[in-house]
């Protein structure tokens, strides 16, 4: 009876044990196909998006004639960029892009030097030569010398402050577009207060 007891525990141990190496074994059997999948799956992206930029890049010089960007805002998975032939809506994931000009919407210049995006999501874009324009996504709005306080049409830089204010830098001074349709000269808005 002694003998059998421990021949017993023995048994169960070597099971255990047995358990216990098939348990790490597989383990380590599941690291490396994970860590081979994860590699390999991550050298083919990389792989797909090195492919993807320069299909971009050919794409882009070859809409462009050049490289020469301007300016470029994200807005989630699109990139606006500011172009001498005109604004692009670029999107990253599929690389595919749409081109806003005189000729097919009602951007005053296809010079863009300047872009912001309002929290309403509007796009405020600066030409050189047409002003400025505010597009929602449908309909456009051209501030200009002729009809606003806009001090000069080429305008070069575009910020919006916390209260919403568009801060327009233009070659004629500083502008404050305020809500409401008033464009006021830096000078004008001192006065005002």
């Amino acid at each position: 009876m002694r003998f059998v007891k421990p021949y017993i525990r023995s048994k169960i141990y070597l099971k255990k044990k047995r358990i216990i190496r098939i348990y790490i074994g597989s383990l380590i059997i599941l690291s490396f196909i994970v860590y081979f999948y994860v590699v390999k799956e991550g050298q083919k992206r990389q792989g797909k998006e090195e492919e993807m930029k320069t299909k971009l890049i050919q794409e882009w010089v070859g809409f462009t004639g050049v490289k020469n960007i301007q300016c470029l805002v994200e807005e989630g998975k699109y990139l606006w960029v500011g172009t001498d032939r005109g604004l692009v809506k670029l999107n990253k994931s599929t690389g595919e892009f749409i081109v806003f000009d005189e000729w097919n919407s009602k951007l005053p210049d296809n010079n863009v030097t300047a872009i912001a995006i309002d929290e309403q999501g509007n796009k405020w874009i600066g030409t050189n030569g047409g002003g400025l324009a505010k597009f929602d996504g449908a309909n456009w709005t051209v501030y200009n010398t002729s009809n606003s306080g806009l001090p000069d049409n080429d305008v070069y830089v575009i910020a919006i402050d916390g209260q919403g204010n568009k801060w327009i830098g233009t070659d004629g001074g500083l502008a404050v577009y305020r809500e409401g349709g008033i464009v006021l000269p830096v000078e004008e808005k001192e006065k005002a207060n």
